[in-house]
């Protein structure tokens, strides 16, 4: 199973994954390498093993307070990890989020034909609540001046016409809150 956190940016995709590995396991092994020309080496991935015995992976890098698979690069990229993944680990549970995974239905939709079980989780959060709080987070980071709004107003359409794509080629796909998103996850892991 492949469990895809969505949404706009500041709706909380990185928090869920965060909340997560804190609540999952005290010990998540990174797996470095290079991508995308870069220069240092950066997690493509954590793994850990869960008490029940599961094995989670969690796809991209969270040094910082965002991360996921915007640091891998397009969903294609992103694809070719979980091909990568499913060679090392058959049966793990591959959690992944970001902001370009989040406008794909292409590579989601090629994950279902190979028999991966995609589940894709869309953050229900306020598009108002989210510029507000990229605004928060630019303001943190020394940068006064708040985003212009027509990006991610933009994004928030885009996300949603991925979400009926989707659902129409028959791909778990639903709306959850923030908190609601981190009770599922957990539940998916205890469930299979």
């Amino acid at each position: 199973m492949i469990v895809q956190i969505r949404g706009t940016s500041g709706s909380g995709k990185s928090w869920v994954v965060h909340t997560l590995m804190k609540e999952l396991s005290d010990m998540w092994i990174p797996v470095k390498g290079r991508w995308k020309n870069k220069k240092r080496r950066i997690p493509l991935y954590y793994v850990t093993k869960l008490t029940n015995g599961k094995i989670v992976v969690v796809c991209g890098g969270y040094e910082s307070t965002c991360g996921g698979c915007d640091n891998i690069g397009s969903a294609k990229h992103v694809f070719w990890l979980y091909a990568k993944i499913r060679e090392s680990f058959p049966t793990a549970v591959i959690i992944s989020e970001g902001l370009l995974l989040s406008e794909d239905s292409k590579w989601t939709i090629e994950a279902q034909k190979m028999g991966w079980e995609p589940r894709a989780v869309f953050l229900s959060t306020d598009v108002d609540l989210c510029i507000d709080q990229i605004n928060a987070r630019r303001k943190a980071a020394g940068k006064n001046e708040p985003i212009p709004e027509t990006n991610t107003r933009k994004r928030v359409e885009v996300i949603k016409r991925a979400k009926v794509k989707l659902k129409d080629a028959g791909v778990w796909s639903h709306m959850y809150p923030a908190t609601a998103t981190v009770k599922l996850v957990k539940g998916m892991l205890d469930a299979k």
